[in-house]
This record gives C-alpha cells, structure tokens and sequence, in this order.
C-alpha cells in the first residue's frame, strides 16, 4: 500500500469514529526536526511553514490525504531550512492563492527557492510584519505578535498568534519570549525543545494546557531537552510531542478543544493513537 493511500484510509477511519464538531482544526505536522502546521476554518486550508526538505513528501502526502489540492494561504514564518526546505515541493504540486513571510534578504538557500517558484507560479505575494494580521477564515485571527532575529539567519522570524473565540494558539519559532503578557492553551516550545529555547518566566505567563514540539527521531541536539520538561511539567502543561506522538491535531469551536495524534510506524503506515481529552478553557 503507497504512504497517501494509507493516510487517506486511516484518516477516513480517524474522523467517523472520532467526529468532533469543530470550526477550526490545527494539525502540528509529524515531519522530523522542522515545522509545519495546517489550519483548516470555513473550508479553506492556510500551511505555516513546510518542514524540511527531507519531509517534503510526508507534507505533501498529509495534505493530499485530507482531499486537500489548493492552498488558501501559505505563512512563512522564517527562511530556514527547518521552515522553508519542502516549501517548493509543495507549491510545485498544490496550487497556492497567497503566500506570505517577512521579507527577508536571504541570498541563497531553499528560501530564495521559493521566492523564485513564488515569481514563477504568478502567486500574491505579502510581506508582513510584528503588528500585521494575515487574513485567513471569518472569525480566525492571525496575528503577528513579534518577530526577532533568527539565530541561524539572522533574520527576522514570525511569531504567529492564532485566536478563535476564546481559544489561542502560539507558534513559537527559536526566540525565547515575545514582549508583553500572552496566554494560549496551545503553544508550540521554541527551538524544538531544546534547552535554551525555553524561558521559565516566559512559559510561566503563557501557562499552556497543551505544549507540542516537532523534534526528530534520534535528532542530534537531544532535543527535547529535560529541563524544558521539567518547565512545561511545572506549569502544569501537557507536553507532546511528533516525534513520539506523530502529527498532533487541535479541533475547537472557540469554546472547547479536544486533542487528537496520528502516528506513522516503522512500516511507513499510519495509525490511529487516541483522542487525548477535551477541555474548555481556563
């Protein structure tokens, strides 16, 4: 059986079993040390970030096993690699309406790939900045909260905050902190775990119910690190994690969540884990 008919089949099984009356649904993207994440409100599908481009095909294959063959909107939230590297092999396959990332002045790279299959494809091309709201589904707010510079590029990363009614997602990059008080009940750590991604005061103050890393199996930094653990079990928060628990997918009216994981085994065949709780907010 091909990985996208496994996908198609398991997640078919995963939606009639477990049907959750949601209207946004977030999936944090099984694909090894990088980010990606896909929204999906009011029928439209919007990727921020693509992984890299060792996990093109696990993105492409995800997405095309949801049906989905256009994309709305794509969020680039930084030019590296970890972000930026299965960018082209998506948009080479998917058609894109609106592409957005900040700017950056990036000589090389698999980010100046992009911005060429961008130019070539003709797709709307946004730059947005710490302030800006990247537009997206009625009642979905993305919000650029902040955007510092990037250890590896030295350029700016994005920092998206997704709100729907009283639910609040936060996408961090490699920064530590953002300026200002922020909540979420859902954060992605920093830096894919690592020890000095995570500011205990910082973690403190958002004080997540549920803390996602991407990290990859047997990556070489030991990520996550145990005293980012140790900070996130402080706060009470509930770590998960892609490269244990696979793609992990939020579902929520604005009101309630539940949290739902599918994970790919060693046979290249996806599984159903659980649906791990539902909450309402704090």
């Amino acid at each position: 059986m091909s990985l996208s008919y496994a996908f198609i089949g398991l997640l078919v099984i995963f939606f009639i079993i477990f049907p959750v009356s949601a209207d946004l649904k977030v999936h944090f993207l099984d694909v090894n040390e990088g980010d990606a994440v896909l929204l999906q409100a009011d029928g439209k599908n919007m990727l921020i970030d693509a992984g890299t481009a060792n996990s093109g095909n696990l993105t492409k294959y995800y997405l095309h096993s949801l049906g989905i063959t256009t994309l709305d909107q794509v969020l680039l939230t930084s030019p590296e690699e970890g972000k930026s590297g299965a960018l082209t092999n998506i948009l080479n396959t998917t058609p894109t309406r609106e592409y957005f990332d900040g700017g950056w002045n990036v000589s090389d790279g698999s980010y100046r790939d992009v911005l060429t299959m961008i130019d070539e494809e003709n797709i709307s091309h946004t730059t947005v900045r710490k302030g800006n709201e990247v537009p997206f589904a009625e009642g979905v707010n993305i919000s650029i909260i902040s955007s510092e510079p990037d250890g590896n590029t030295g350029a700016e990363t994005l920092i998206p905050l997704i709100t729907y009614g009283n639910i609040r997602f936060l996408l961090m990059g490699k920064e530590q902190t953002v300026p200002g008080n922020v909540s979420a009940q859902i954060l992605r750590v920093a830096d894919h775990g690592s020890r000095q991604g995570t500011d205990p005061g910082f973690v403190m103050n958002v004080h997540p119910d549920i803390a996602i890393v991407s990290s990859g199996d047997g990556n070489p930094d030991g990520n996550p690190n145990q005293n980012t653990l140790n900070i996130l079990q402080t706060v009470g928060a509930k770590f998960m994690r892609t490269d244990i628990d696979g793609t992990i997918t939020i579902s929520t009216d604005g009101t309630i969540y539940s949290v739902g994981n599918l994970r790919m085994e060693p046979e290249i065949t996806l599984s159903l884990v659980s649906v791990v709780e539902t909450r309402a907010p704090v």
